[in-house]
């Protein structure tokens, strides 16, 4: 039996745990008091019940009436925009408001870890690695050099070379804690998103050191200091080399997994490289809501939408039959009224163009969408007018679609400004160039980019080389032409200006994307022509070096 001390401490220990429940509930922690009883209970057993007034009841119940039930007026309720109907051309059904593509429809299932996002890129990009590197190396190594995993790299101390295959890993010294950011944070959830300048800070440092990792177990890599600072998380390589006696690996060689080549380009569509034809458009930071800091941008915007719409006689008419907008179309920042009349005035010059063109308008960094990659697309509501256009699609980030018989695939900008700061690399579009050698368009997911945790598939990874491949947003327009390695044809690489630092529209000739060319509108239009020739004279080239040996 219990003594007097341990019953006291059972109540006392039920009395705090129903004090707990009810605070949860909202409840007052301490139940009302109740009123002790007059007499004794077994009192009350000798005394007679008193009458009930059974007549007042009665009464009462004639008297009441039962309310009646209000009817309240049916709601309307908000629908959002049906799924596009395209054709057979793959052309939008007129009414359509959201485009088509392989990020517009993607579901990541339950919120969890991202141990299941790199097994699946591995899963994806593993296998074609391994065969990259036999092609290359099958007569340097021995069949049994190829591991399958990571676990037998060591036999490299008995048998010469070995090549091993997984996810590349950089530990960066210079990176800060991310307890540190949430000490920052006064509101309980997530860290918001940064601005462009936190996204642009270094993290980069001489002293990082590169990783090698599977679903085993993960070695330090011995690498040049070149091929070090050039390189991020998440690059799926085979790597070729010997083990140190200190469980390290001397990396001698590195190469990726290769996607296949762009698919050849329609009959009739191909033509040579001086042949004029219809051209596709990229824009980006357009930035309305800007025009405080920025007088003179409405100007600016304005000859390039009357240029667009062929007002320019410079251009035959009907020159550009499509425009991509890859981000930053609203300033970044905006709210209350700024932010309805910036949307407003976005509203009028994508209607007046989309009435003449096909308009593809993609979310950036800052702007009313989802964080994360993949972004989901600008409602379409958020624009009275152009949503009424038939030409006027809404995308998500990335972007992956078919113009006209020529594969475009791109985003907003994020992956290769993560990609810069993660690296000494200095020009976008060489960052954008790593991708597609690496065959993946947002390698530093979600280790230093936000992304959702796929499980069963990796979306960014690159089944196939585009014909084109964009990133927007940048400071100045840039592109190189990257020749497939085993077969004909190519990837132009393009990096698109923000409009409000460097007004100017890049074309690309959907008969020959090989040909690019750039128009200024600010005040560097004086000095176009001569920066189309240097253009068009860097398209000419052949494929450039890359930037990892």
């Amino acid at each position: 039996s219990l003594n007097d001390e341990q019953q006291r401490r059972i109540e006392e220990n039920r009395r705090k745990a129903v004090e707990r429940q009810r605070a949860k509930r909202g409840l007052p922690t301490e139940e009302p008091a109740r009123e002790p009883a007059s007499e004794p209970a077994a009192a009350l057993t000798n005394v007679a019940s008193p009458v009930k007034p059974v007549g007042l009841r009665e009464v009462a119940i004639q008297n009441a009436v039962t309310p009646e039930k209000v009817v309240l007026p049916p709601q309307e309720r908000r629908q959002s925009p049906a799924p596009m109907n395209h054709g057979d051309n793959g052309v939008p059904a007129a009414g359509s408001l959201r485009g088509k593509g392989k990020y517009m429809n993607l579901d990541c299932g339950p919120w969890g870890q991202y141990h299941g996002l790199y097994c699946a890129r591995l899963r994806q990009l593993g296998p074609v690695a391994i065969r990259e590197a036999k092609d290359l190396w099958g007569g340097m190594v021995q069949p049994q050099g190829f591991l399958a995993d990571l676990t037998g790299y060591r036999k490299s101390l008995e048998c010469g070379d070995v090549v091993v295959v997984g996810t590349l890993y950089k530990e960066l010294k210079a990176r800060p804690s991310v307890i540190d950011q949430y000490k920052d944070v006064n509101v309980v959830g997530s860290l918001g998103e940064g601005t462009a300048s936190e996204a642009a800070e270094r993290l980069c440092s001489d002293d990082d050191i590169l990783w090698l990792e599977d679903a085993q177990m993960r070695v330090q890599l011995i690498s040049t200091p070149h091929q070090t600072s050039n390189l991020v998380t998440g690059i799926v390589a085979a790597v070729r080399g010997t083990a140190t006696s200190d469980g390290k690996f001397t990396v001698k060689a590195l190469c990726f997994g290769t996607a296949q080549c762009p698919p050849s380009l329609p009959s009739g569509v191909a033509e040579a490289n001086g042949a004029a034809g219809p051209s596709l458009a990229l824009m980006s930071g357009l930035a309305f809501g800007r025009e405080v800091e920025n007088p003179r941008l409405a100007a600016f915007r304005s000859r390039a939408i009357d240029f667009l719409l062929g007002g320019n006689d410079a251009m035959p008419h009907r020159a550009v039959q499509h425009l991509i907008i890859c981000g930053g179309t609203l300033a970044a920042g905006l709210k209350g009224a700024c932010l309805n009349q910036a949307l407003k005035e976005a509203d009028e010059s994508l209607a007046k163009l989309a009435s003449t063109l096909r308009v593809d308008l993609m979310p950036g960094r800052g702007e009313p969408t989802s964080l994360s990659l993949p972004q989901l697309p600008l409602h379409p509501h958020l624009f009275r007018h152009v949503r009424d256009c038939k030409d006027f699609r809404s995308f998500g980030n990335p972007y992956d679609s078919q113009v006209q018989g020529v594969s475009v695939l791109g985003h907003s900008g994020q992956p290769v400004e993560d990609i810069l700061r993660c690296t000494n690399i200095r020009s976008p579009v060489h960052a954008l160039a790593t991708c597609l050698e690496a065959s993946h368009l947002a390698p530093t997911a979600p280790d230093t980019l936000p992304t959702q945790p796929f499980v069963d598939t990796d979306p960014f990874v690159m089944d196939a080389r585009p014909h084109v491949l964009f990133s927007g947003c940048h400071d100045r327009p840039e592109h190189e032409w990257h020749a497939s390695a085993k077969g004909p044809g190519g990837t132009i690489v393009v990096a698109v200006p923000e409009f409000h630092q460097y007004p100017a529209v890049v074309l690309v000739n959907l008969r020959n994307p090989r040909q690019v060319q750039v128009h200024v509108f600010g005040e560097e239009a004086d000095t176009a022509n001569s920066l189309d020739a240097q253009e068009k004279a860097v398209a000419g080239k052949g494929e450039p070096e890359s930037s990892i040996p």
